[in-house]
């Protein structure tokens, strides 16, 4: 039987034999482990019936599971249990809600991304493009066109006007 079968099965008679929360009753300079069924019936102080000496009395199994209740073996079972609960949430981030609602999030995120990426590469096409007009305007004679329609003050008419003058000069 493992350590862990034994506490339990101590457990398990403890609290048949002393059930109840217990508590820590003092009075009458004895200090002692009762429930609200009993004063000191878990654990008190009491002379031995032999010889007199101080001794305790306990209900049955009681010294037995406090024995095998040590910090030790306290601190070993919490340890175990935060490590599963551990394992518990990875196991739901990976397979159950929280893991379908993070999958989901990261989808809307790239699609967000996905987006912006492609605002960005619409931005660059068109500053591609006006670095070409600049370069046509400050390194080209102008062509009638041109000149025209940078007298115009608009735009687009002189944007227009330069890109026809790019895909001559491309062609």
């Amino acid at each position: 039987m493992s350590k862990y079968d034994e506490l339990k099965r101590l457990a398990e008679e403890v609290q048949m034999n002393a059930a109840g929360t217990w508590t820590l009753q003092t009075g009458c300079s004895w200090r002692r482990i009762g429930t609200e069924f009993g004063d000191g019936n878990v654990l008190r102080p009491c002379a031995h019936q032999h010889d007199g000496w101080p001794d305790l009395s306990a209900a049955p199994y009681v010294l037995e599971y406090l024995i095998a209740a040590q910090p030790a073996a306290i601190l070993e079972l919490i340890t175990e249990n935060e490590r599963l609960r551990e394992q518990c949430e990875l196991n739901d981030m990976v397979h159950g809600t929280k893991g379908r609602e993070r999958l989901a999030a990261l989808f809307a995120e790239y699609g967000r991304m996905a987006d912006q990426v492609s605002a960005l590469e619409e931005k660059v096409t068109e500053l591609n493009f006006d670095a070409a007009r600049y370069c046509y305007l400050a390194t080209t004679t102008w062509s009638d066109e041109v000149t025209d329609a940078l007298c115009t003050s608009d735009k687009d008419q002189i944007d227009q006007a330069v890109d026809a003058e790019l895909m001559r000069d491309a062609a």
